[in-house]
């Protein structure tokens, strides 16, 4: 159990590989252990996954996620994907309730004649299964500039601990 929303997180291999678009796959060793303080946004005991946010990333999430909620409330029905479009490691955008996040898709599966998505939700480091007529092709205002980079990092404790 997690009893601050402080951490201290070691970024593990292979959740720099998936993460990381600046720092060359060869290069990652140079860089590990790497240590960072965050703040916790999710935690998933049982898969041992945790969604963190660099204390030191200054960027206000709260604005993107408003300005997301207020397009597609406004828009959605232009932006839905077709079923035949959805691809892995493609991001999109994913309705969730009222709400929409930014996401990218890991998987798809067809059960009883409809189709789920397992998507990552980039903002917050975790992972959700959605109706596949639940998501939404992602404005390209909420991937540019400041917000190419932005996004919460997925990390994975491992299975056993070294102490």
């Amino acid at each position: 159990m997690v009893n601050s929303t402080l951490v201290d997180v070691i970024w593990h291999q292979r959740d720099l590989i998936n993460v990381s678009a600046n720092i060359l796959e060869s290069q990652i060793p140079e860089h590990l252990p790497v240590f960072f303080h965050g703040v916790l946004l999710y935690s998933d005991p049982i898969n041992r996954h945790l969604g963190v946010i660099r204390v030191d990333d200054k960027r206000d999430f709260r604005k993107l996620q408003k300005e997301i909620q207020d397009f597609y409330q406004k828009n959605f029905a232009s932006w839905q994907v077709e079923l035949s479009e959805i691809a892995p490691q493609i991001y999109y955008v994913a309705k969730i309730g009222d709400n929409y996040y930014r996401c990218q898709v890991c998987n798809t599966k067809e059960k009883a004649g409809q189709f789920f998505v397992l998507v990552l939700l980039v903002d917050f480091g975790m992972f959700k299964k959605v109706l596949a007529q639940n998501l939404f092709n992602l404005n390209e205002e909420f991937v540019v500039g400041e917000w190419e980079t932005a996004r919460a990092l997925c990390c994975t404790l491992p299975g056993t601990f070294l102490f």
